[in-house]
C-alpha cells in the first residue's frame, strides 16, 4: 500500500514497573514491518512518583525501564514535581527520548539552573515523506495552581500557563518552526473535560493524555481523545495514515486498538476473570525490573521503628472509637506534609491488631494502610473541620467505616468537637491546613458541602500522594533524629548533630554513605539496622543527590526541615 503510515503506542500515568516488559513485547510484535522512524511510544506524565519505589529511588528505575521499551516521547506530569528538583533533573539527562515541555516557560531559561533541556515541541520525521510535531502541555496555573506545592519543579510550577490559554501560541510557534508539517499532536496531562475542551480548538487531529487514570476514547469535532488508564495495563495503538496523494498539511486517517498488559481487575463477589496474557514479558526487561524492585521488597519486612506504650499501640475497633494506632498514623502523615491537622478516615485502617511489642515492619504499615488512595491537603474553616469530625463519629459506638480519627494534637470534648489543634486554642474562624484522603472528601456531608462552596480551597485528587510513601518517609527521619539525639531528649541541637556526624564519618571524607548509616543503625537502633532502611535515610537528606550526606544536609533536614 502507497502513502505513509505511523504507530503510536501510548501509556500515561505509570507509577509501576510491573507491566513495562510486557509494553516493551507489544511494541516490537505490533510494530510489524514499519521503520523505526515511523513507530512512536509516548506517556503522557506522571512516571517519576508517587510510589514506594520512588521514594526510594527518586524515579531512577522508572526511567531506566521506559528506556529499555523505548519510550520516545514524555510531557511533564503534576507528580513529576514529587521527586527533589535535582533528581528530576537528572532523570530528564538519563531519559533517551524526548521530554517536551509546552506550557512552562520559564524551565532551561536561567543558565545558572543548569536544567537540561525540554523542548517545546518536537518533529518526528516519518518514512514515507510525512513529519508529525508533538507538543507537551501539562496541567497547572489558574484554578490548577493547588496541585502544587510552594517552589515544585524548582519554582516552575508558579509559572505553568493554563493549557487552554497556553495552546494557541504553543501551536504558532510549532508550525513556525515547522511550516510543512502534516499533523500536531499535543501529549497532555490533564482531566478529559479541558481535553474535550482542547480538541474543540481544532487545531489537533488526535489528543493523547493522562492524568485522571481512567480508559478515554471519544472524538469531538474531528479530534480523537485518547487515555489508556494508569500503569499501563493497557497500551493504546494509534494508526496515523496519510494517503501517497495527500497533500501536505491533509489530517491523517486515524484508527484505534487497545490491547491489554496486565490481567482485567478482579471485581469482589464475582468469578474469577479467565484472561490469557497477549505478549509475553521480555525476559531481559523482566529482569531489570526484578533488580529495581529488591529495596523495595527488602523493605516490606524491614522494622521502621519500635513504641513501646502502656497499654500497647492497636488498630483493634478502629471503626467505633478512637485508636492509638490510626492516632499514631494520622500525625505521622500531618508531619510530614506540614499540615495544621490530619484526619484518616476508620475504614482505610485495616490491619485489626495490637502491637505487643511496639515493632512496627513495613508489612505492618501496608496491612493498616493498604488502599493507594489519595491524601491532599485542603484549606478548610475551623467550624466545618470540627462539625466534620464530630459528625462522622456519630454512631459510635457503634462501627462506621467513615468515621475519621485524627492525629493526637487534636483534642475533643464529649461530643467530639475540637477544642485544640496542635495543642493549641482551636479558633472556628481560622482557616487550617488539613490532611484527608481525597475520597472522604466526596463523602463526609460536612466536607462535601463545603468543597461545593469551596471548590477553590480543595486541591484535585491528584495533588495527593498514598499513605504509604508518606508514612515511610516520617519514620526514616524519625530515625534521624534518634540517631541525633545524644541526650535523648527529644530535642536534636546543632552540637548533638556535629556529634553524631563525627561519630559516624569513620573514613572521614565529610560525608556519610550507606554503610556509615546502617553502622549507627547497628550501633544505636538496632531494630531498624537494615541496608534498604539506611539507604532510605540518605535518600531524603541527600539533597544533591551525590549519594551520600554531607554534614551541611544532614544539618538542614535535622534544624530546617524537620
Amino acid at each position: 500500500m502507497g502513502g505513509c503510515r505511523a504507530r503510536i503506542f501510548h501509556v500515561n500515568d505509570v507509577y509501576v514497573l510491573d507491566n513495562l516488559p510486557a509494553l516493551k513485547t507489544a511494541v516490537a510484535v505490533e510494530s510489524g514491518d514499519l521503520p523505526r522512524s515511523n513507530v512512536i511510544t509516548t506517556l503522557a506524565g506522571d512516571f517519576l512518583g508517587p510510589s514506594l519505589l520512588s521514594s526510594l529511588d527518586h524515579g531512577v528505575s522508572m526511567v531506566d525501564m521506559m528506556n529499555r521499551v523505548p519510550v520516545d516521547a514524555v510531557c511533564f506530569g503534576n507528580h513529576e514535581s514529587d521527586v527533589p528538583y535535582l533528581s528530576l533533573k537528572r532523570r530528564i539527562e538519563e531519559f533517551n527520548g524526548v521530554w517536551l515541555n509546552s506550557n512552562m516557560p520559564g524551565w532551561g531559561k536561567d543558565p545558572d539552573a543548569n536544567e537540561p533541556e525540554c523542548p517545546h515541541h518536537h518533529v518526528f520525521n516519518l518514512e514515507g515523506g510525512r513529519s508529525l510535531v508533538m507538543l507537551g502541555l501539562n496541567v497547572g496555573g489558574g484554578e490548577n495552581a493547588s496541585l502544587y506545592r510552594d517552589g515544585a519543579l524548582g519554582g516552575h510550577a508558579a509559572g505553568i500557563v493554563p493549557v487552554l490559554d497556553a495552546v494557541d501560541d504553543a501551536v504558532a510557534i510549532a508550525k513556525a518552526d515547522c511550516p510543512d508539517g502534516d499533523a500536531i499532536v499535543p501529549l497532555t496531562h490533564q482531566d478529559m473535560p479541558d481535553d474535550l475542551a482542547l480538541a474543540r480548538k481544532g487545531h489537533f487531529p488526535l489528543v493523547l493524555g493522562g492524568h485522571d487514570h481512567g480508559e478515554f476514547d471519544e472524538s469531538v469535532d474531528g479530534c480523537v481523545v485518547l487515555k489508556a488508564g494508569e500503569d499501563a495495563k493497557t497500551v493504546v495503538i494509534v494508526d496515523l495514515y496519510w494517503p501517497e496523494d495527500a497533500p501536505r498539511g491533509t489530517p491523517p486517517q486515524i484508527t484505534v486498538a487497545k490491547k491489554r498488559l496486565a490481567p482485567p481487575k478482579q471485581k469482589k463477589g464475582e468469578p474469577p476473570v479467565e484472561w490469557t496474557p497477549t505478549y509475553v514479558p521480555c525476559p531481559e526487561a523482566s529482569a531489570a525490573a526484578k533488580r529495581w524492585l529488591e529495596p523495595a521488597k527488602e523493605l516490606e519486612v524491614a522494622t521502621l521503628t519500635k513504641i513501646v506504650s502502656d497499654p500497647p499501640l492497636s488498630s483493634v475497633g478502629v471503626r467505633s472509637g478512637i485508636s492509638s494506632m490510626a492516632t499514631l498514623l494520622a500525625t505521622a502523615m500531618r508531619d510530614v506534609v506540614g499540615a495544621d491537622a490530619a484526619f484518616m478516615n476508620s475504614g482505610g485502617v485495616r490491619a485489626k491488631r495490637v502491637y505487643t511489642d511496639g515493632t512496627i515492619t513495613y508489612a505492618d504499615l501496608n496491612a493498616e494502610c493498604p488502599f493507594p488512595s489519595s491524601n491532599v491537603v485542603i484549606k478548610v474553616v475551623g467550624a466545618a473541620m470540627s462539625e466534620a469530625l464530630s459528625s462522622s463519629r456519630a454512631n459510635w459506638p457503634e462501627e462506621d467505616a467513615d468515621s475519621f480519627q485524627c492525629d493526637e494534637g487534636i483534642e475533643v470534648d464529649g461530643g467530639h468537637r475540637i477544642v485544640t489543634v496542635k495543642g493549641e486554642a482551636f479558633d472556628p474562624e481560622r482557616m487550617y491546613s488539613l490532611l484527608v484522603d481525597a475520597y472522604m472528601v466526596t463523602v463526609n456531608p460536612v466536607l462535601k458541602k463545603y468543597a461545593a462552596e469551596n471548590p477553590h480551597l480543595i486541591p484535585p485528587d491528584d495533588a495527593g500522594s498514598p499513605a504509604l510513601p508518606i508514612l515511610v518517609k516520617h519514620f526514616c527521619d524519625k530515625a534521624w533524629r534518634a540517631l541525633s539525639d545524644g541526650d535523648g531528649d527529644g530535642d536534636v541541637t546543632r552540637e548533638e548533630v556535629d556529634a553524631f556526624f563525627d561519630d559516624a564519618d569513620v573514613d572521614h571524607d565529610g560525608s556519610l554513605d550507606e554503610t556509615e548509616v546502617l553502622s549507627m543503625l547497628s550501633a544505636r537502633l538496632p531494630h531498624a539496622a537494615s541496608r534498604v532502611v539506611a539507604h532510605q535515610m540518605l535518600a531524603i537528606a541527600d539533597r544533591n543527590q551525590d549519594g551520600k550526606v554531607s554534614k551541611e544536609e544532614l544539618v538542614d533536614i535535622m534544624l530546617t526541615r524537620m
